[in-house]
């Protein structure tokens, strides 16, 4: 369960990087 919490917040983070890049 916290190994797929992981997964999920490494997916996740490059997609908030370019997000607050555009702003």
């Amino acid at each position: 369960m916290v190994a797929a919490f992981l997964k999920l917040l490494l997916l996740l983070l490059p997609d908030i990087r370019m997000y607050r890049a555009q702003n």
